[in-house]
Formats: structure tokens, sequence, C-alpha cells
């Protein structure tokens, strides 16, 4: 059996170094045999953390409960089993590769339904990206309004350049 101590110091080094309002991402580096995340890393990483979610390249567990205390993770799949005495830690706050983009400490980290989007801070101009990211959707809103309206989706495109 695992020592306690060694458990409760390793889910500290995690949960200590997440800044309030941070998305967490986790690698697995490509171990699927136990759920890298579940209910207890969820309801610690929100209520404890203030985290607004996480992103896992790998399998999770206990979804139910994750959702019922409305905290969002997006993840290869799931899988019952948990980790301990299968999985071990191998570094906090330090650069990964998530589902083979390369992710570092402080990298925006973007996710909805149709998946997740990294913006790496120390390589573009944040306000920038955040700046065309909002004229998109604002150009998308108009695009399907008109639409709705009876314009064809090649006067749409003529007009917005995408569809």
């Amino acid at each position: 059996d695992m020592d306690p101590s060694f458990v409760t110091g390793i889910l500290e080094a995690i949960f200590d170094n997440v800044p309030r309002g941070a998305m967490m991402v986790i690698t697995t580096s490509g171990f699927n045999g136990s759920g890298a995340f579940g209910e207890l890393m969820g309801t610690t990483a929100r209520y404890y953390c203030g985290s607004v979610g996480a992103v896992v390249d790998g399998p999770i567990r206990d979804i139910p409960r994750l959702l019922e205390i409305d905290f969002p993770v997006w993840a290869r799949g799931s899988i019952p089993t948990d980790s301990v005495g299968r999985a071990q830690l191998s570094g906090v706050n330090q650069v990964i590769d998530c589902g083979g983009i390369r992710v570092k400490p402080g990298d925006i980290v973007f996710a909805d339904r149709d998946g997740v989007v990294v913006i790496p801070v120390s390589e573009v101009d944040v306000r920038k990206v955040l700046k065309l990211s909002a004229e998109r959707v604002h150009d998308e809103r108009r695009s399907r309004q008109e639409i709705r309206e009876g314009r064809s989706l090649k006067e749409v495109y003529e007009k917005y350049g995408r569809l």
C-alpha cells in the first residue's frame, strides 16, 4: 500500500499550484490503464482552487459526479479504474504534450463542446487573438441571422468570407 502522506503530498503539489480561474491540463503520457481525473479531484479543483475545468489527455472516471458539481472536463474517454498504485505524478506546472499540442503553464486554454484550443501566450499577441475571435463570433452571428432572413449561402460567404 502507498503511504498516505505520499499521496496527500502529491495532491498538494497539484492543487496548491492551480491558479484561481485556471483550466487544468493533464497528460497521461499515453497511459490509459486508469482514470487520471475524477470526482474528488474535480471537487478539489472547483471548490479549493477555483479552477474552471480540466483537459485530460487520457481517460477519466466519475463522470456523473463531475456533472453534478458542474465541473467541465474534456477527456479522451472514461474508465472505472482509479489511479492508486497504477499511475504516478511526474511533474506540476511544466511544459507538456497534450493530444499532440505543446502546452506551457500560463497558456490560454479555451474549451467548449466542439473541442479545445490552446493559445500559446509567449508566441502570440493575446489581445489580437481575442479581438479577432470576437470579430469572428460577431460575423458568425450576423451570417446566421442573414441566412434566417433568406440570404443565400453564396451572398453570405461573399460578404463574410466564411461559413
